[in-house]
């Protein structure tokens, strides 16, 4: 097959392209939004750590 040389490149559907995109758009932006998420939870301040309470003293 010869390739076209003419400098006209082929002519795709507007609405193909539109559903190629959806169909690779959609999973990518429910990934990303899932692993930023989840991303959340590693970043967000957690409560301190208790801290035992000091023994007491006893007297001498």
């Amino acid at each position: 097959m010869a390739a076209n040389t003419n400098g006209e490149g082929t002519k795709s559907s507007g609405v193909a392209l539109l559903v190629a995109w959806l169909f690779v758009g959609i999973p990518l932006g429910w990934g990303v939004y899932n692993t930023a998420l989840s991303s959340m939870k590693l970043f967000q301040a957690g409560p301190a750590p208790a801290m035992p309470a000091p023994a007491p003293s006893s007297p001498r």
